[in-house]
């Protein structure tokens, strides 16, 4: 009579496929998706394994997740104040999402290593000389690929900003104020929030295979 009224207690059962022990230590199938979660002391610690994704989590302290399909591995460690992010030869990490390493190769693009110091300091390392660049906030500096823009430049930010993206140049003075904008057939200007114009000729774009 006794062990089944723990077991009643602790929730344990003889037909159950995995036992449960009520916050301490349950097992479970996903009803979603195809695979198994167990927690052990509530949702402090937990394991979740997917189709060869599993999961990992010690609240509030530290997350993983590895993905050997996808071939990736994310860990926070008291997030945010650190995170590694891999997949594939690419890897970074963040502490406090302000001081950053990055670096590996991406399919068949060149190797590069990234050190930012946000938002006062940007450099880039490659095997590619072209693609090397470093940049002081708010002084001087060149920025290539980030931001969503090909390459942004700036001189005592935001005095001058220049930005490339594609064809198309944008030269920033007393940003957001007043620009100059240039590119294949293309000119405008604008003193912003009052009056601006752009005006773009037709032109025959040939594009090499």
């Amino acid at each position: 009579m006794l062990f089944c009224g723990v077991a009643g207690l602790c929730g344990l059962s003889s037909a159950a496929a995995d036992p449960a022990f009520g916050p301490l230590h349950h097992r479970y199938e996903l009803t979603l998706e195809n695979g198994r979660r167990t927690e052990t002391l509530g949702p402090l610690v937990s394991v979740e394994e997917n189709e060869g994704k599993r999961v990992r989590r010690w609240t509030p302290l530290i997350s993983r997740v590895d993905d050997p399909v996808g071939d990736s591995t994310e860990m926070d460690f008291i997030y945010p104040l650190l995170t590694y992010d891999r997949f594939g030869e690419e890897y970074r990490v963040h502490l406090m999402q302000l001081l950053a390493f990055a670096g590996g190769r991406k399919d068949e693009e060149t190797a590069a290593k990234r050190f930012t110091l946000f938002p006062f300091y940007f450099q880039q390392r490659s095997e590619d000389p072209e693609l090397n660049y470093a940049a002081v906030m708010p002084f001087y500096g060149t920025l290539k690929n980030r931001l969503f823009r090909d390459e942004i430049k700036w001189l005592m930010f935001p005095l001058y900003v220049q930005t490339r993206k594609r064809d198309i140049v944008t030269d920033n003075y007393l940003l957001p104020f007043f620009h100059l904008r240039r590119g294949d057939s293309l000119r405008g200007w604008q003193f912003w929030p009052l009056v601006g114009a752009e005006k773009k000729e037709p032109f025959a774009r040939i594009d090499k295979w």
